[in-house]
């Protein structure tokens, strides 16, 4: 091989090089988006898991209350007509 050859070969790797570092800065990058992109989503799963088990305990809760009525209703119907009956007056 002669010194322009040695010279192109040289050239063509340090473009190469530089190539490979270009893609890998632009690799990193998006890494780099996608985890921010990912944080992001993580936290606003938790916010709408925090949300969605606020909301069960809620209709659990209304749930409840209404069990406790509807019981109230079947167990004693005429004291509830006496009880509404007292309230009226």
């Amino acid at each position: 091989m002669d010194e322009r050859q040695i010279e192109a070969a040289l050239d063509s790797l340090e473009k190469a090089l530089a190539r490979a570092e270009t893609a890998l800065d632009k690799h990193r990058a998006a890494n780099a988006a996608i985890r921010a992109e990912a944080a992001a989503h993580k936290e606003q799963f938790a916010a709408l898991e925090s949300r969605h088990t606020e909301m069960k305990k809620a209709v659990a809760q209304g749930l409840h209350q209404l069990d406790d009525i509807l019981g109230r209703l079947k167990t004693s119907p005429a004291e509830t007509v006496a009880t509404n009956k007292g309230d009226e007056e």
